[in-house]
């Protein structure tokens, strides 16, 4: 595990909010973006959080559904952290993409994924490609383990299709990228958690540590 102070640079990278939430990457600000796209991140980037507001601090988990690492932190830790820290209002949760270049499906899973956000769904969406992740990983395509998954959730299948072929989300994963790369990510899982940020499938006591202590300083500068 490695753990270093936030990067100076996060906030500016990733926005006030350390995800986009005003619905415009950099590389989506400019001409040549339809509307339909724009709408479509839009939704999607407040589709892929999860919390309440005013929760004291965010944990921001940059991830690759192919990742075996990723795969292993999401089955050990992430249900804990959603049910005892963001369900509860102690955290607010994003989730945001960082494909990696070895793995031959970590894009267009992300843009599917982006694209059930779109519809309210990300979250099972998530759970459900990360739990079936060593099936889909060796297949020659994730097509129709993409149109699976979004029919067990629950999506409109009509424009969870659009959103795809369109590849309405691709803009909002490449900015993924790029900010999470400018603000120090060089690998997944990587995870910006209060004011620290750490690398690599954190055991679950280790990770709840950090978030306790994290929680523990913010109620001591309200104090202040």
């Amino acid at each position: 595990m490695r753990l270093v102070p936030r990067l100076v640079a996060f906030a500016s990278v990733l926005g006030a909010s350390p995800v986009l939430l005003t619905a415009q990457p950099a590389s989506a600000a400019g001409g040549g973006v339809s509307a339909a796209a724009k709408a479509t991140i839009a939704s999607a980037d407040k589709g892929r959080t999860f919390g309440a507001d005013g929760a004291p601090i965010w944990v921001v988990v940059m991830s690759d559904f192919q990742c075996p690492y990723c795969k292993r932190w999401h089955d050990d830790v992430d249900a804990t952290l959603r049910r005892n820290y963001v369900q509860t209002g102690k955290v607010k949760l994003a989730f945001l993409n960082y494909p990696l270049g070895s793995h031959r499906h970590a894009v267009p899973m992300a843009e599917a994924a982006m694209c059930a956000a779109a519809q309210g769904k990300f979250w099972p969406f998530h759970d459900a490609v990360f739990a079936a992740q060593t099936a889909w990983s060796a297949a020659e395509s994730v097509t129709a383990t993409i149109d699976s998954i979004g029919r067990t959730v629950g999506v409109d299948d009509a424009a969870f299709r659009t959103c795809r072929t369109e590849r309405q989300t691709k803009l909002l994963v490449e900015d993924d990228y790029r900010r999470g790369t400018a603000a120090g990510v060089r690998g997944t899982p990587a995870f910006f958690i209060g004011s620290q940020a750490a690398s690599g499938a954190i055991p679950a006591a280790d990770f709840f540590k950090i978030v306790d202590a994290e929680l523990a300083k913010s109620k001591s500068g309200a104090r202040e």
